[in-house]
């Protein structure tokens, strides 16, 4: 088997030329391959939140579609988010599920505990509805009293 220089010389060209595609190709199209990602969140992991509600904003890479516990979230230009979610006293899990243009699908959870106490709006639909009919007995008790003097 014989070195010729020429031989050799045009292999490592064509080395050299197929490594530099393969760069190429990889920074061309690596976002394709990471998929979707947070690139950055205000979130801690296991975090105890004082204030309800809690707003929740971040950055994402290679992600054209967001949402937070299954509700869909825009994703500004700069493919930053901003989103406010109210959560119960205790411990809750706040779910990010991302998609990129190929549908690739990665899922973010994020365990929360709020300490502090839920306001008097948070009731029930029962607990609301007898509120408003007691107050509007009262209304009612206080024109009738109003009219009669």
């Amino acid at each position: 088997m014989e070195h010729n220089p020429r031989k050799l010389i045009g292999i490592i060209i064509g080395i050299v030329f197929f490594v530099l595609i393969i760069i190429f190709g990889f920074n061309r199209f690596g976002r394709f391959i990471d998929g979707p990602h947070i690139t950055a969140i205000n979130l801690q992991e296991y975090s105890t939140i004082q204030e309800n509600p809690i707003i929740i904003e971040g950055s994402l890479a290679n992600t054209s579609r967001l949402n937070i516990n299954g509700v869909s979230t825009s994703i500004n230009d700069d493919f930053s988010f901003r989103r406010i979610i109210v959560i119960p006293t205790g411990n809750s899990i706040i779910e990010i599920d991302m998609y990129d243009t190929f549908n690739n699908h990665r899922q973010y959870q994020y365990y929360v505990s709020y300490v502090g106490e839920d306001k008097e709006y948070s009731s029930t639909l029962i607990e609301a509805h007898n509120k408003q009919l007691e107050e509007n007995q009262e209304a009612q008790e206080n024109t009738q009293e109003a009219l009669s003097t």
